[in-house]
Parts: C-alpha cells; structure tokens; sequence
C-alpha cells in the first residue's frame, strides 16, 4: 500500500501556536485515503468517529486557547459538554446541531447508541453484537458526524485569523 502524500505546507506557526491545521487536514487525509464513502457502514462508522475525535479536540484546545502541538493535545481531557461549547466558540451552530454532537460524543450513561458508546462497546468488548449496533445505527450516527466534520470551513478560518470568516 503506498504511502500517503502529507503536505506541511499548511503547517500554522506563531499566536496560534502549533499543529491544528495539520491535524485538521491529517483527519480529512485519512478519510480520503482510505476511501471512507466506499466503505461498509459499520466500517465507515469507526473512521468518521476517529476523524470527529481528532476534530473535536482541535475544536476544544482551540476554544481553550492551548497549543496544538505536543503533549498538550495529546494528553488533553474533554467531554461531549466542552464540544458543544467549543462549537459554539468556533461558530459551527449552522453545520452542526447540539442534538448532532451528542448523539456523536455522549457517553454510554446518557444513551446507549451513541457512535462513542458504539466505539467503545467494539473496542472493548469486540463481538457481533456490537459490530451489528454499528451496522444498525452507522447510517443515522455517520451522518451526524458528516455534518459535526463540515466544521472545518469555520475551524479554517479561525486558523487563518479570520473568525468573522467563520460566521456560518
């Protein structure tokens, strides 16, 4: 399989300070890579939720005023509360509905079906019930999380500097 191509030209310095556009672009590089539309439901749901994971944490840190470069992005502990806020700071209102980010993110004590208490379900305890939840419920949670993912446009635009560039 050959390597994908990564481009830093994008790569943002100085007030910001650090790597949430590669980040960005690195989640939508992947998708690419790997296809994602062409993929079963139940496959397609475990990289869109790894995508909004890495989406949702430069949302956060960025909301947060952190860097995001290094151990501070890795180590950093968010809940799906501090995205809906994050996308609210970020302005993703218009692409993205609350509703959207917790049926992505809540845990399995708010709902059973979410894509993150699916994901966990799968990692931690593989076996087909799980992977048919991902298949039963993958349609309705990978359309959410296609919508949580069109926050890009506004997380750009905060990148470049242009906030009021993110009004949606």
């Amino acid at each position: 399989m050959p390597k994908a191509k990564i481009d830093y030209s994008n790569e943002r310095q100085g007030a910001l300070g650090g790597t949430y556009r590669r980040r960005l672009d690195d989640a939508f590089r992947a998708l690419d890579a790997i296809n994602v539309g062409k993929l079963p439901p139940e496959v397609a749901f475990v990289f869109y939720f790894l995508a909004c994971v890495k989406i949702a944490k430069v949302m956060v840190g960025i909301s947060r005023g952190r860097p995001g470069r290094g151990t501070v992005f890795s180590n950093m502990k968010w809940h799906c509360s501090d995205v809906i806020r994050a996308a609210k700071h970020i302005r993703c209102g218009a692409l993205v509905s609350d509703d959207d980010i917790k049926n992505i993110f809540a845990g399995e004590r708010v709902t059973l079906f979410s894509a993150n208490a699916i994901r966990n379900r799968l990692v931690h305890d593989f076996g087909p019930t799980h992977v048919i939840e991902a298949r039963t419920h993958g349609p309705r949670l990978i359309k959410a999380m296609q919508r949580f993912l069109e926050c890009r446009t506004p997380i750009i635009s905060i990148l470049d500097g242009r906030p009021e560039a993110a009004k949606v």
